[in-house]
């Protein structure tokens, strides 16, 4: 068996690039949609740099688990804390309760390293609250140290038992790429975010490893390799970077695509000695990068979540600058962690500090730590849990009664006359100010919807993905099949956010954001106004009233941070409002199918709830003290009620 180098500056050189693809992707999603694959080249390092020394020591007689993971904690624990206390100390300084409550959970998950567990209880790394959530990049710390409690005593067992380690390793790796293809279409969260479905990435380190090792000739890494060992690193270079640039961003569903990345990382490690190793991934600067990337990797996304969080309704330019400033920020602090933070605490691991005793006192340290954080994470999560206030408060009491199999149908009222609620989670942001309100003029309120449903059955697909729409028609007709004959249902209200069906992309991502379904604006017009048409004229020769709600503007920024423990400040968009401009451009189209739904349907009761929010100038999330917006498209109980006062006028008429 023989052994290789114990320092390869080429593998820092791909920590380095695998750093600054996540940084970028995280910076700068449109630019690199792709760059998320670093944390997979890093999960290929991982094992092969553990797996070296598990057998280095093995060899020598020397490995003992004790030693193991002593020397795990001197290198993960340090600045792990540091950034942990940083991040704590910054969102109790800023942050609102319900964002700081996260920060809390996530404390306790990275302390505890079940982040990845937590995740994935909560909601997948690709959805639109992953910038609300500082800690949000710890799963892959989880994933990391969950298999170094599985694999060195495995590996130490195998030994003992004379099995042969590289075949226990390709079977392990085979069974783990096996499930994670069985569940990757049903159970995407699971398969990007637990140990299972993610352990083959860095059991092909494992494998890589032990394949060397039983190599009879080592290769000299500053000797000139073959034509195969250069082929091997320009391929294996070419991979990760086709991903990064061609995936459009969801890596999560797409696990053939993490193939390419994790089998580039493992040509260039095995291409050791090529020439884009040693001229390339061994420069100087790039080695630097690599040596910092641990800390780097756990300060970059902290600050750029809280800048995203603080930025309010920036500009494109400002946000890119504050990005920017955050990204140079992680830099400077992952080079003082690394020198004096890091390089202290490594040096306990010299010969003479990692005596038997030595590892145990480390160890009990660590426990402490470890324990002494998840206090404080499990203290502040539950410390923070917000009281009902006007932004959380949105859910009526209500008699629930599911009616429509997969859909969210709410029976308000039993009394004879009913208002029939019907759309997307526009219109069920309407409900807690719309139910009193009906009920003050002897109404109760029925609403059926689901999010990113129209309401109606449309004559093609516009938005969201083939099942959704097959859904949301088969919802649209039950709903006029059950309310259209019946005696009680007086009104029918159709609300729905018409901007993104008219448009195709949300708001918040209008710059990088990619439609569901490709087409001309003017085909979704017409769709969205043939579909209405027809649901109104069946609705109207049933002898019932119509009305439609006007979509109330999109912020674009996060109302929680209107009154952010910061003090306002222009650049950081604290003024809580948005240019009535950008909210018109938004809206155009929507307001081209109800104009003409009005001409078409003389009889339809149109409510445009922009004079409540605008004036001619801005758009406003605070209004008489009061914040009207829950999260950036969606009504509070303050807003709801506000509108629902109005909404009520036309709805109620005598």
């Amino acid at each position: 068996m023989s052994r290789a180098d114990s320092y390869r500056p080429d593998i820092d050189g791909l920590r380095a690039v695998a750093v600054v693809l996540v940084i970028l992707f995280h910076a700068t999603p449109g630019l690199l949609p792709g760059g998320f694959i670093g944390v997979d080249v890093f999960f290929v390092i991982s094992g092969y740099l553990i797996t070296s020394i598990i057998l280095r020591e093995i060899s020598d007689g020397a490995f003992t688990l004790r030693s193991f993971y002593a020397r795990r904690c001197r290198r993960i624990l340090p600045a792990l804390v540091v950034v942990l206390t940083a991040t704590w100390a910054i969102g109790r300084a800023t942050l609102t309760a319900t964002d700081f409550q996260f920060v809390g959970k996530h404390i306790l998950g990275g302390a505890t390293f079940t982040s990845n567990i937590l995740l994935w209880r909560e909601t997948g790394y690709f959805d639109i609250a992953a910038g609300r959530k500082p800690l949000l990049h710890l799963w892959s710390l989880g994933v990391e140290e969950q298999f170094y409690l599985v694999w060195p005593p495995l590996a130490m067992l195998a030994v003992i038992r004379r099995w042969r380690p590289l075949w226990l390793s390709a079977i392990l790796l085979t069974g783990s790429l096996i499930l994670a293809i069985a569940l990757s279409p049903a159970q995407g969260d699971a398969t990007f975010y637990l140990l299972p479905t993610r352990m083959w990435e860095l059991l092909v380190g494992a494998v890589l490893v032990q394949m060397e090792w039983r190599s009879d000739a080592p290769a000299d890494p500053t000797a000139s390799s073959g034509v195969w060992r250069e082929a091997r690193a320009v391929i294996g270079l070419l991979l990760i970077f086709a991903v990064c640039l061609f995936d459009p961003g969801t890596g999560r569903a797409r696990l053939a695509w993490l193939v390419a990345p994790v089998a580039g990382a493992a040509l260039l490690i095995s291409a050791r000695g090529a020439w884009i190793n040693r001229q390339l991934l061994a420069r100087r600067a790039i080695v630097w990068i690599g040596l910092i990337s641990y800390p780097l990797y756990l300060w970059h996304w902290p600050l750029l979540s809280m800048v995203t969080l603080l930025a309010g309704q920036t500009t494109m330019q400002q946000l890119a600058v504050l990005k920017a400033g955050a990204v140079t920020l992680a830099f400077v602090l992952s080079a003082l962690t690394w020198r004096w933070v890091e390089l202290p605490v490594r040096r306990l691991a010299t010969e003479t500090a990692a005596r038997p005793r030595r590892n145990v006192q480390v160890l009990a340290v660590s426990a402490g730590v470890l324990i002494a954080m998840s206090g404080a994470g499990a203290w502040t999560w539950d410390r923070s849990r917000p009281s009902e206030d006007t932004i959380a408060a949105d859910e009526p009491l209500r008699d629930a009664t599911v009616l429509f199999p997969d859909a969210d149908y709410r029976r308000m009222s039993t009394r004879e006359s009913v208002v029939v609620l019907v759309g997307d989670s526009h219109s069920n942001h309407l409900l807690p100010g719309l139910v009193p309100e009906a009920r003050r003029h002897g109404f109760g309120v029925s609403y059926v919807g689901l999010p990113g449903c129209t309401g109606v059955t449309l004559a093609t697909r516009i938005w969201g993905p083939p099942d959704m729409f097959e859904r949301c028609q088969t919802l649209a007709d039950a709903t006029l099949s059950r309310f259209v004959p019946d005696p009680a249902a007086k009104v029918f209200v159709f609300a729905v956010r018409g901007g993104l069906y008219s448009v195709g992309t949300d708001s918040s991502d209008a710059t990088s954001g990619h439609p569901w379904v490709e087409l001309p604006s003017e085909t979704r017009q017409r769709v969205l106004y043939e579909g209405y048409s027809a649901a109104m004229t069946r609705i109207e020769r049933a002898g019932k009233r119509v009305a439609l709600v006007q979509d109330v503007p999109e912020l674009g920024f996060d109302p929680h941070y209107c009154e952010a423990r910061l003090a306002t400040a222009k650049f950081l968009g604290n003024e809580c409002s948005i240019a009535r401009e950008t909210v018109d451009d938004r809206q155009r189209a929507y307001r081209r199918v109800v104009a003409r739904l009005r001409q078409a349907h003389p009889q339809l009761a149109v409510f445009d709830p922009l004079p409540l929010l605008c004036d001619r100038r801005w758009c406003y999330a605070k209004r008489n003290g009061q914040i009207m917006y829950r999260d950036p498209t969606h009504l509070s109980a303050a807003g709801s009620a506000m509108v629902a006062e109005s909404l009520g006028k036309i709805l109620f008429r005598p």
